[in-house]
């Protein structure tokens, strides 16, 4: 049961933050991953929090202005790299914000995930994930994981898993298959790594 417990906080922090887990060997500079993402999920939750009539970009440019200051200072090489990546996740997140407001859609957010929902209705929706950085392996892993975790809230999968790659825009799609035989994998993959976490949560 300890265990059990300490697997879905393991996976809900995953999905918060994949770069906490998968940890490189240059330590630095997963410690930037980790703090942009922290970033990028805190105005998430705070734009989202607010009523659908404070949806707009003035409200989203003063979560920006909130939470960057939680953004540690000391994980990047210089003030100037500090303030361009600050500038590029602006960016994009206006752009993301943007394309929310003309949409309209029904959206909410999972706030312990990061994960932006929009629910057409009880058997359909999609997913949306801003990412510090993707690349191919971690979106792979992490889109099998969100349909893993979601398939237990919604008991069903997504139409689409949206992850788009907050330091340079790109948008990477996932399609689940509806029989579940491509979340296999994840498993496989992941049990070192969340084994070896469950093992130092519990000592």
């Amino acid at each position: 049961m300890e265990n059990l417990h300490a697997y879905r906080l393991l996976m809900n922090s995953y999905l918060s933050c994949p770069y906490d887990l998968v940890r490189s060997k240059e330590s630095l500079q997963c410690a930037k991953k980790i703090s942009l993402q922290n970033f990028i999920n805190n105005v998430i939750n705070g734009f989202f929090s607010k009523s659908c009539k404070e949806h707009h970009v003035l409200a989203l440019l003063k979560m920006v202005d909130t939470y960057r200051r939680d953004l540690k200072r000391s994980v990047f090489d210089s003030t100037m790299e500090y303030t361009i990546a600050l500038a590029t996740i602006t960016d994009h997140f206006l752009q993301i914000t943007c394309d929310y407001i003309e949409e309209g859609n029904h959206t909410y957010v999972e706030h312990d995930k990061g994960l932006i929902i929009n629910q057409y209705n009880e058997d359909q929706y999609s997913v949306k994930k801003l990412l510090t950085e993707v690349d191919e392996e971690l979106s792979l892993l992490y889109a099998k994981e969100v349909c893993v975790e979601l398939q237990k809230s919604f008991r069903c999968l997504p139409d689409v898993i949206e992850l788009i790659d907050m330091m340079n825009g790109e948008r990477h799609l996932y399609f689940p298959s509806k029989d579940g035989s491509d979340q296999s994998d994840f498993i496989y993959y992941s049990r070192p790594l969340v084994e070896k976490e469950i093992n130092r949560i519990c000592s």
